[in-house]
């Protein structure tokens, strides 16, 4: 898992860009929503280089309750090879950027994040343009008319209704019902 505190600003600085363009979708995917793999299908339709980069957190919580270990082994399993699965520590935009270059001679040119987010990863890339040779777009992920979130997923594990899960995350990911149900 790399951490932006493991390596200095000047190390990513001194990066050139990635050959390899890629769409990254990033988030906590807690666990992962039919939503969630709805957006990373069609990011593969428009790009041919998918990351999606799993947010660790610093500690579980309420919002994080399930190991990423787990979230990635799911995750895998519903896109069978088709994209790269990168955990990171935290949503740092260095911390992508680095990864991209050093490990996949990539450079992410569009990131797909929450309504919460836009700002966040909007203000890092303008901060950070010049000093990394960013040119990235932030795409925002609204939420869609579905009643479908990880929230209400935590909730369906939590209260051991099984079919409400099924509703709401991708068939690859009913076996796991009963392994995530021990974490809440």
């Amino acid at each position: 898992m790399l951490s932006f505190k493991s390596f200095p600003l000047e190390e990513i600085e001194n990066t050139e860009p990635g050959k390899k363009e890629y769409a990254v979708v990033i988030g906590r995917m807690q666990p992962p929503t039919i939503a969630h793999k709805k957006i990373i299908e069609d990011a593969l339709k428009k790009y041919k280089n998918v990351l999606v980069g799993v947010i660790k957190g610093r500690k579980p919580s309420p919002k994080s309750p399930f190991p990423v270990d787990l979230i990635v082994k799911i995750l895998k399993d519903i896109f069978d090879g088709k994209v790269d699965i990168q955990v990171f520590e935290r949503g740092f935009i260095g911390d992508i950027v680095y990864y991209l270059r050093t490990q996949k001679d990539g450079e992410p040119v569009v990131l797909f994040c929450g309504t919460d987010r836009v700002k966040t990863y909007s203000d890092q890339i303008k901060r950070y343009k010049d000093r990394f040779k960013l040119n990235i777009k932030v795409k925002e992920i609204k939420r869609s008319g579905e009643d479908v979130s990880a929230t209400k997923v935590r909730e369906a594990i939590k209260n051991n209704d099984k079919e409400t899960f099924q509703k709401m995350v991708p068939e690859e990911e009913w076996k796991y019902f009963d392994e995530l149900r021990k974490y809440l």
